[in-house]
């Protein structure tokens, strides 16, 4: 089968070009948002829009024969897979690091600049090499989050682009397009091309499903909580009581406690202090607590109307452990 450069260029930076348009409206939408799922899918797309604009230098340069193009296209394509690592990395949790996204480039820039990579061939090589990089560095940073198990997609997808990425070096020594003017009738440039356009089509729409799935897991998350304390919430605590209920029910009747607490003088604070005094009494509380129980003890706060926080205690078998939860979390407000 053949396969015609200049046509399948034209079609990815089309095809890349829509992509990135697509991701910047949904981003958009969102009202240009600073939070972790919306500019996950802003990032990306403005990676995804300069990767076009690399493959654009490139196929001005290829039909040209201007090789200026072809280093600005690369230095472009190296900054896109740059950006689309940070944005991987700081949607895992992790602090940004803008100058790592220059490396990249950089680093082709000075391989060409010191004579390092002289031929097409060469700066193909140097181009694929960081390319590979940053995917596989965007598939790491992603396996280091807490739920990287659902993440896998993403990560097989990244790691499958770099290892193409790495899979057309010893194409390029052994079958070697010696010039630009020798591309346009490449037998497997084109193929490349394809490649890596089936790929950032299905990384862009893994990009909005990982956000989806992160603006569910936040909104639920934010359902299931207390505003002020941080606490579970009493929907929250009441999904908590059958789940231990049940489980206990089934594992041989093993005792559960339940201790529904109140904060004495509470209204008499917030009379003589102000509510904003209160609440901070209430944070004080809710973090005191939880240091004192164990990991097995769940405490959360039944209503926001009330400064009653809703305590659900398991004990294992010991009945004596009962007063003395109580003993670790009631002095300590006092004390503090």
């Amino acid at each position: 089968m053949y396969l015609d450069l200049v046509t399948m260029s034209a079609a990815d930076i089309a095809v890349a070009a829509i992509l990135a348009g697509m991701l910047l409206l949904t981003w958009g939408r969102d009202g240009w948002s600073l939070e972790a799922a919306p500019r996950f899918v802003g990032s990306w797309g403005l990676a995804v829009l300069v990767f076009s604009l690399g493959g654009a230098a490139m196929l001005w340069s290829i039909t040209s024969g201007y090789t200026g193009g072809v280093v600005l296209g690369a230095s472009l394509a190296t900054l896109a897979w740059g950006m689309k690592w940070h944005a991987v990395r700081r949607f895992a949790g992790r602090p940004s690091a803008p100058f790592l996204i220059l490396l990249g480039p950089a680093a082709f820039l000075l391989s060409v600049l010191l004579g390092l990579a002289t031929s097409t061939d060469d700066r193909f090589v140097v181009v694929c090499s960081i390319l590979a990089a940053y995917g596989f560095a965007a598939a790491f940073e992603l396996r280091r989050m807490p739920d990287a198990s659902q993440s896998w997609p993403a990560i097989a997808l990244l790691v499958l682009a770099s290892a193409l990425y790495v899979s057309w070096i010893p194409v390029a020594v052994t079958v070697p397009l010696e010039s630009i003017s020798a591309a346009m009738t490449s037998k497997w440039l084109p193929f490349v091309v394809l490649a890596t356009l089936l790929l950032r089509v299905a990384l862009a729409f893994m990009v909005l499903s990982m956000a989806k799935e992160r603006d569910e897991e936040e909104q639920r998350r934010n359902a299931l909580t207390d505003s002020l304390t941080g606490l579970p919430n009493r929907r929250a605590l009441f999904e908590i009581a059958e789940t231990v209920v049940e489980r206990r029910m089934h594992g041989g009747g093993t005792p559960v406690s339940l201790i529904i607490a109140d904060l004495d003088y509470f209204k008499d604070t917030n009379d003589t202090f102000g509510h904003t005094v209160g609440d901070e009494v209430l944070r004080l509380f809710a973090k005191v607590a939880q240091l004192s129980l164990e990991e097995s003890h769940v405490i959360g706060r039944s209503a926001a109307r009330s400064s009653r926080p809703f305590c659900r205690v398991s004990v294992p078998r010991k009945r004596s452990k009962r007063p003395s939860v109580c003993g670790r979390v009631s002095p300590s407000p006092a004390a503090s």
